[in-house]
């Protein structure tokens, strides 16, 4: 089990909602989130990237 904090960015544009986060990780692991959240197609994409 790992725990982690995060800080990031929203917005919204029509009725996609758009999220950007930096997310660290319990054992000092840092991640990037880019979320496309579409509305009306009523689809969540989440593209994860490691940093370190």
């Amino acid at each position: 089990m790992v725990a982690g904090t995060g800080v990031g960015i929203r917005r919204r544009e029509g009725s996609k909602a758009y999220l950007e986060e930096v997310v660290t990780i319990s054992d000092g692991t840092q991640n990037l989130h880019r979320s496309t959240l579409d509305m009306l197609a009523t689809t969540l994409v989440v593209d994860a990237y490691i940093l370190t």
